[in-house]
């Protein structure tokens, strides 16, 4: 018998997966139906999400206290952006660096008005994630190599970067409780 309804629950999950459900309604089927499966794409879906782009009704679906917890989350984020972005980079990264001096303005001129403009954008602002690959895929104009990627170990350093999943692990536990899964 358990056989069956564990076939006929992958069977229905599989077709749910077909249609095009959103991130509220799938937990709402993760808190009515223990849908485990769907529980940290949905979060990660809202959690990028603007959060007066979250409807009324979808408010309903997830819960208030879900959409409480995630308002706390994505505070949590954007506080973390915001210290990266005020974030002090040291003036000696790289002693050896033959144009050191043209090196750390051209690192400053690039963290204050490209890297943190991303970060602070109050519309759309970079995640964390998203930052630390612009960071690697990146180089400033007038920044040696080696600069750049002494500027990218320091911050990796600060793990700030990890972060970002771990306030998202904190958001997922907390759900987890509220449902009682």
């Amino acid at each position: 018998m358990a056989l069956r309804v564990d076939g006929a629950r992958k069977f229905v999950l599989e077709e749910l997966e077909k249609q095009q459900i959103g991130a509220p309604r799938r937990l709402e089927l993760v808190r009515e139906h223990k849908v485990l499966e769907w529980l940290i794409p949905a979060l990660e879906e809202l959690m990028v999400l603007p959060i007066q782009d979250i409807r009324a009704e979808e408010i309903e679906q997830m819960g208030w206290e879900v959409f409480c917890i995630l308002a706390r989350g994505k505070e949590a984020q954007a506080q973390q952006r915001s210290i990266l972005a005020h974030l002090s980079i040291p003036r000696d990264i790289n002693h050896f660096c033959k144009s050191a001096e043209d090196c750390q303005y051209q690192r400053q001129i690039w963290w204050w008005q490209v890297v943190a403009k991303k970060l602070l954008q109050p519309k759309n602002p970079i995640s964390l994630k998203d930052c630390y690959e612009f960071l690697t895929s990146n180089s400033p104009a007038g920044l040696n190599e080696e600069c750049h990627r002494e500027l990218v170990q320091f911050l990796e350093g600060k793990g700030i970067f990890r972060l970002e999943m771990a306030i998202l692990e904190g958001v997922k536990k907390a759900v987890e409780s509220i449902y009682s899964i």
